[in-house]
């Protein structure tokens, strides 16, 4: 008697927090080639990393080391900052940026 209450209230739990069948899967079921979780990539040129010393600026955009002055896609690299890289084409200038920009804002102390 006392096994098939707790065997109740278990299920009563499971069901109340959302656990199906469906969302539970097999850990060791072998992999069916369907992305879980796909990202799509990233178009255009993409900074991977930064290079600053006293000598020189340098940076890694898709594979390939630039300095200010290459071209890449057909832009001129125009500045090379810590976390971004300033691309001039035809005028107009695009930043990539290793890390998005953070903005503060104030939060409530209580």
């Amino acid at each position: 008697m006392k096994r098939t209450a707790i065997g109740a209230s278990a299920a009563i739990a499971m069901v109340l927090a959302g656990a199906t069948h469906a969302d539970l899967t097999d850990p060791t079921r072998p992999y069916d080639g369907r992305a879980t979780n796909y990202v799509e990539p990233a178009r255009g040129p993409v900074l991977q990393s930064t290079r600053i010393s006293a000598q020189r600026k340098s940076a890694v955009i898709s594979g390939r080391t630039v300095s200010v002055g290459d071209m890449v896609d057909g832009a001129v690299v125009a500045d090379i900052r810590s976390y971004e890289v300033i691309l001039n084409k035809a005028g107009r200038e695009t930043s990539l940026r290793l890390l998005p920009k953070l903005t503060k804002e104030k939060g409530n102390a209580e």
